[in-house]
């Protein structure tokens, strides 16, 4: 390549009226009325258990044992 010169760009988004694909839907999990608006469903983990409880559960325990520690 010449000093000076351009760099030209093949990728696809550099094309005229290139549209970028829409983003991913994210993950909702249906399992029980409570997953309704819950922060964990997109985390990558399986967020239910056996027992009945959920990652949302969980960390509703967890800070309910923070806060009774202070």
């Amino acid at each position: 390549m010449k000093k000076g010169a351009k760099r030209q760009k093949y990728g696809p988004e550099y094309r005229r009226g290139y549209v970028p694909p829409p983003p991913p839907e994210a993950a909702v999990c249906t399992r029980s009325e409570k997953c309704v608006g819950c922060p964990y469903p997109g985390s990558g983990f399986i967020c239910w258990s056996e027992s009945g409880d959920c990652m949302r559960t969980r960390m509703e325990k967890l800070q309910n044992r923070k806060e009774e520690n202070r």
